[in-house]
């Protein structure tokens, strides 16, 4: 019998889980971490807005951060009078919440501000107010607190800045081989430019002549006239065998010219999936954004 226990404890050793390995266990099985991260977003991004807002009246600020966090007290002597903030764009979240168990999420944000100074000169007519002003971008940690069992949220302590965010370094392009430009030279002017013309007017006639039957939404919805089309650029697509799969079912990397309401010009790049229908015709059956690592 004891021969028999030793066996199973050495197959099956007794061990005891803590409540925060379970927690963690659900979380990589389930993707689910029990924290309420658009609420707690939410929360931390209107008080990081009142927390970088300097108004003239102090005691605007003073109130807004309290009703968004009243049980937080904020540690700080008010600047001059005569230096405003105000938050210009953002706050933008930036990378995923830094999640502490399931009832404690720290959410780090980007915020472009600017800063104004006022000052009195004395001018020919009296006294004159100059202002000068500054903008910057400032990164901000809003640690925020969530009753697991209701959903409430609420900011868990004074926030703090903190450094600018690290920026990966693309590594190198690999080739994928020579450019195919006798299939371009063809395909440029018989579906890339009307496919183009028209998916910018969102032209849903004029598409069906260059879509395949089967092309995604995508490709058939359009840019319904955010843009105008004006040109292609270059294009890129390897060299295949045409006798293969992949010569009938082809991706072409292509810059395109657009101008845009104001006027202005600009070249984006796409990746346009195009196919080989039992006619011999090309047909676009899918667009979308080109991200040079594919």
């Amino acid at each position: 019998m004891l021969l028999l226990a030793g066996l199973r404890s050495v197959i099956a050793p007794a061990t005891s889980i803590s409540e925060a390995r379970v927690e963690q266990l659900i979380t990589t099985l389930t993707g689910e971490n029990g924290f309420p991260e658009v609420a707690g977003e939410h929360a931390a991004t209107l008080f990081a807005d009142a927390y970088l807002t300097y108004p003239a009246d102090p005691r605007q600020r003073e109130a807004a951060l309290s009703a968004l966090a009243p049980d937080v007290r904020i540690q700080e002597q008010q600047g001059p009078s005569n230096i405003t903030q105000d938050v210009i764009r953002g706050p933008f979240v930036i990378g995923d919440a830094e999640l502490d168990g399931t009832d404690r999420a720290t959410f780090t944000f980007a915020a472009e501000v600017e800063t104004t100074t006022a000052t009195e000169t004395e001018g020919k007519n009296g006294p004159k107010i100059n202002t000068e002003s500054e903008t910057r971008w400032e990164f901000l940690a809003v640690p925020v607190y969530a009753d697991t069992d209701t959903g409430a949220v609420s900011i868990a302590g004074p926030p703090a800045y903190v450094p600018t965010p690290p920026v990966a370094d693309l590594p190198a392009e690999v080739s994928l081989g020579a450019n195919d430009t006798e299939f371009l030279s063809e395909l440029r002017n018989d579906v890339l430019a009307p496919f183009f013309t028209d998916w910018a007017a969102s032209d849903a006639t004029r598409l069906q002549l260059v879509l395949d039957p089967d092309a995604t939404t995508r490709a058939r919805t359009g840019l319904n006239g955010a843009v105008a089309y004006e040109g292609l650029g270059s294009t890129y697509t390897p060299v295949v065998d045409p006798n293969s799969a992949a010569g009938r079912d082809r991706y072409v990397e292509v810059d395109v010219q657009w101008r845009t309401p104001n006027g202005a010009l600009t070249t984006q790049r796409y990746l346009v999936n195009v196919y080989r229908d039992d006619a011999g015709e090309w047909r676009v059956w899918d667009v979308e954004t080109a991200n040079p690592r594919r």
